[in-house]
């Protein structure tokens, strides 16, 4: 299971520890380990899914220097803990909702079938479907 780590700070913290644990029963879990990714990002809400041995991530999130809000960005791993990110965003916030929320994903047909949620300025809560060609995470 791949966590993020905010701890005390909650989304107004400037870091995150992203990790990955592992469980034989599902009921107790033990931190295998820390996730290193590649870039500078702070990455918030994420999903993992492996397809022929690789890894793949959509998390939301944002460079750590130079951006507000949460845009939706995506990631590939060999191991599942050392990770590429792809620094073109995948789906950027908007003024009207400047935050994207938990990501969702499948393989399906040749494309990504996302799935995630925006909250508006006003608080307005909306959930949205796209499809993307495989070759994003490249």
């Amino acid at each position: 299971m791949w966590v993020s780590n905010a701890g005390q700070d909650g989304f107004s913290t400037q870091n995150t520890d992203c990790e990955l644990y592992i469980s034989e029963d599902g009921v107790k879990w033990k931190r295998k380990a820390k996730l290193n990714f590649d870039k500078d990002f702070l990455v918030w809400h994420l999903e993992v899914r492996e397809k022929n041995n690789k890894y793949f991530m959509l998390f939301s999130g944002r460079r750590k220097m130079g951006e507000n809000g949460l845009s939706l960005y995506c990631a590939k791993s060999k191991d599942g803990i050392n990770w590429e990110i792809n620094e073109e965003t995948l789906i950027q916030n908007s003024e009207i909702f400047p935050l994207i929320y938990k990501p969702s994903f499948i393989f399906h047909e040749g494309k990504i079938k996302i799935w995630y949620s925006t909250m508006s300025n006003t608080k307005e809560w909306k959930n949205w479907y796209t499809e993307r060609p495989l070759d994003v995470f490249n």
